[in-house]
């Protein structure tokens, strides 16, 4: 069984890996489109450029933010003990104070142990991290050379409709993908600046968190929203409402004015299986199987979209993802060299 699971957690990583090259991809057909790059200049401009954001990022923000992640892990404990203490405090809480809220049950219960652990998990992940980066760039550097091998697996009558199928499902992933960069950028941005304005301490980790976790959907924004609170409820109870106002808003002008903007280009998927499959994937996976269930659930929607409902049914389906660019067939119009398109 362990080795079932290592196996299962290779896989996830080379996924996850998959998803970078299917950005990459995406960002360097975007660029041999709009100039007169060759798609190795393009390729080799658009790693370079995130590589100096990283380093940059590493340089610069990356520190200030790894030293408050610090300060956070250490101050959580102290907040849930602060606020175990106010509630035993209040007599028209007696029914819950006399529950006996133990620090277990504060951890235990609403999932903070599970939280403060994540902090030590994410840095364990850097192994993987680079491991993912690593697949993404080489598949991205010659998308065709992986492709082309498993279309030939299939009889010839099949291997436009493969190719077809693979451009549909890149094109899903990489709009969803865009769709979460938006949402994370405006999230870690807006909560940074409001805490900032409120005077909340390690407001930069906290917002960095805010818009890291946004990447899961739903359960995501919950996950910040805990240790939040509990740091301004450190302070006091004013701050503590303050950050809570402050994330509904941000929430919600994140929910109502960018999201449906963004969903016009991207896979919207309903709220109630896409929590079922992450729940899954947590007990499956843990914390790198909650990151990857709404990718996972992505792909799996798209193929049954365009292997069943459109082929076997026969029904007429929007693809989803298929709206807001052109739709794309990159195993079917590259070679597998990986030299350009033609113009």
């Amino acid at each position: 069984m362990f080795a079932l699971w290592r196996v299962v957690h290779v896989l996830l990583v080379a996924f996850a890996g998959v998803l970078v090259g299917i950005l990459l991809d995406g960002v360097t057909r975007f660029l041999c489109r709009h100039t007169t790059l060759t798609r190795p200049l393009a390729f080799g401009l658009v790693v370079a450029l995130l590589t100096g954001l990283s380093v940059g990022f590493g340089l610069w923000v990356a520190p200030d933010i790894a030293d408050q992640l610090t300060q956070l892990r250490r101050q959580i404990p102290e907040a849930i003990a602060a606020v175990r203490g106010w509630v035993r405090d209040q007599g028209w809480l007696s029914v819950v104070r006399d529950a006996e809220l133990s620090e277990e049950m504060l951890t235990n219960g609403i999932g903070l142990e599970g939280l403060s652990g994540v902090f030590t998990t994410v840095f364990g992940l850097l192994g993987n991290i680079l491991l993912a980066l690593f697949i993404g760039v080489v598949t991205a550097a010659r998308p065709g050379l992986y492709i082309d091998p498993l279309v030939r697996l299939l009889p010839h009558a099949r291997r436009d409709d493969a190719r077809e199928v693979i451009g549909s499902v890149g094109q899903a992933m990489r709009q969803w993908l865009i769709g979460r960069m938006v949402s994370m950028t405006i999230i870690a941005v807006g909560t940074s600046i409001g805490f900032l304005i409120i005077g909340l301490p390690l407001w930069l980790a906290l917002g960095f968190l805010a818009g890291l976790l946004e990447f899961i959907p739903y359960v995501g924004p919950a996950l910040a929203f805990v240790p939040a609170v509990l740091i301004g409820l450190l302070q006091d109870p004013t701050t503590g409402l303050h950050v809570a106002l402050l994330f509904m808003a941000v929430q919600f002008a994140e929910s109502y004015l960018i999201t449906p903007f963004v969903e016009q280009y991207v896979v919207s998927i309903p709220a109630a299986l896409l929590v079922t499959v992450q729940a899954c994937m947590a007990i499956l996976a843990g914390l790198v199987g909650v990151l990857l269930a709404t990718p996972m659930t992505v792909l799996v929607v798209v193929l049954v979209q365009t292997l069943y409902i459109r082929r076997v049914l026969g029904d007429d389906v929007e693809i989803a993802g298929a709206s807001g660019q052109p739709d794309e067939h990159p195993a079917r119009d590259r070679p597998p060299d990986g030299t350009p398109e033609p113009a």
